[in-house]
């Protein structure tokens, strides 16, 4: 027993040195172990769901989710990070250079910046950026995992000046005034969260004062158009038809966008009535828009019907189009 427990002790020794000496490799091997378990489960799944499917649809699948998002060439891939760092101007005017600030500022405290959370706020922003830039696609509903380091930024930041003041036995507020007027930055972040903190109150304030039901009310006028022709297909086109549908009771819904099949074969199978798409048809400027527009005008005369601001507008700037298909 002694011999086994000396044996097993001298074992540990040797691993604790070994990680001692060079701890890099030893994490890097840990990383590569890690990598290659992922990649034999994902690839274990892919096989499972892959025989539950038709070979057609877990291609499309691919496809669409895949390698129409990824960048096609170098200067798309370089393009990446801009794009996403633009967009995130975009949505966040005042958090996301509020969130940069803090971690400037982090960056520059001594204990702070061994703190696990300021690692988080960290590892969380560039993984989130990269992951981001990865794709073409990134609709803005995907930032708003930015909102978890941005939260965590601020209080963090105040907690380097409480402890400050403690350390160098100031008050907070002298603290806090010199950390402000020490660089600038520390004021424009300050002044950025404060602002935007006042803004989304006032935002909500104003929204719970008049509440808009803007989908409801679009999907109930929608729904009146279609029960209005019941000599008409009650079947709408569009690639958030879908989201109309599940609001209405008469509507069913097929998407312009996606399906294995191509358009043309969706439009003879499902004959649909009508139309509703973001903007006048087209008007994205994207490849698949063009050619949906092609497709649609060889096959219907496209009347428009009316116009909604749905969600005042804030997915792509333009309001909703509804039109109806009449066959040529």
């Amino acid at each position: 027993m002694s011999s086994s427990g000396e044996q097993s002790s001298q074992e540990t020794a040797i691993r604790q040195n070994v990680v001692a000496l060079n701890p890099a490799a030893f994490r890097l091997r840990l990383l590569l172990i890690w990598l290659l378990a992922v990649g034999v489960s994902l690839g274990i799944c892919y096989l499972i769901l892959n025989q539950a499917g038709d070979v057609a649809s877990q291609t499309y699948f691919s496809n669409h989710n895949v390698a129409a998002k990824v960048p096609q060439g170098l200067f798309n891939f370089i393009k990446g990070p801009a794009r996403v760092i633009k967009r995130s101007f975009t949505l966040y005017p005042l958090l996301f250079p509020g969130l940069l600030g803090a971690i400037a500022l982090l960056a520059k405290a001594g204990k702070t910046k061994s703190s696990p959370l300021f690692r988080i706020v960290v590892l969380w922003t560039g993984a989130a950026l990269c992951a981001f830039s990865l794709s073409d696609f990134a609709a803005p509903r995907y930032f708003l995992v930015l909102t978890v380091p941005i939260a965590l930024a601020i209080p963090l930041w105040l907690e380097s000046v409480w402890h400050r003041s403690k350390s160098e036995k100031v008050s907070l507020h002298r603290s806090l005034h010199r950390s402000l007027r020490r660089p600038l930055l520390g004021t424009l972040v300050a002044l950025a969260f404060s602002a935007s903190t006042a803004l989304s109150l006032f935002n909500v304030g104003s929204y719970l004062w008049r509440p808009q039901f803007t989908l409801i009310e679009t999907a109930n006028t929608i729904n009146k158009y279609v029960a209005s022709e019941e000599s008409r297909s009650n079947t709408l086109l569009g690639h958030f038809a879908d989201t109309i549908a599940l609001a209405t009771d008469d509507i069913e819904a097929v998407n312009d966008r996606m399906g294995f099949q191509p358009l043309d074969d969706r439009l003879k199978t499902f004959d649909p009535g009508y139309y509703v798409s973001i903007g006048p048809i087209g008007s994205l400027g994207k490849k698949i828009d063009l050619e949906i527009q092609t497709t649609l005008e060889n096959n219907y005369q496209l009347v428009l019907l009316n116009k909604f601001e749905l969600f005042q507008k804030q997915d792509f700037g333009q309001p909703v189009f509804f039109y109806r298909l009449d066959p040529l």
